[in-house]
């Protein structure tokens, strides 16, 4: 299994089209996360269509543009869907605005336990 570790968070290649990205405790992802974020999944998944379960830790915070940046055609291009695993009721607020503010343009889910999220991104796959 090919996995990256960078300053805030983790990427692990699941499958040829499924990538765990594990972030670290107490972070902030910022725009410029998201940016190096997506280069590295396209250079793990070869430069294929993948999906992404993010496991968001504990205590951590996605910045206002980077939400944004996340939902954009540049950062969705080559996303099939992605699964958020939440682990407090600050982040299931947080996620819940970001599915209604920011529109994810791809099969997008929330869910309190990593299994389950994976299951669920393993079916998206299959329908892609």
């Amino acid at each position: 299994m090919e996995k990256i570790e960078l300053n805030k968070l983790t990427i692990e290649l699941l499958a040829p089209d499924l990538l765990l990205l594990t972030l670290k405790e107490g972070i902030t992802i910022e725009k410029e996360d998201v940016l190096e974020v997506k280069k590295h999944n396209l250079a793990i998944t070869k430069g294929n269509n993948y999906a992404i379960v993010f496991d968001s830790g504990h205590f951590t915070s996605v910045s206002k543009q980077a939400r944004e940046l996340m939902t954009s055609a540049e950062i969705e291009n080559k996303r099939i869907a992605s699964a958020f695993v939440i682990n407090s009721l600050s982040q299931k607020i947080l996620g819940n605005f970001y599915l209604k503010v920011n529109k994810p343009n791809v099969p997008t889910k929330l869910f309190s336990d990593k299994g389950k999220a994976i299951i669920w991104i393993k079916e998206e796959l299959k329908k892609a």
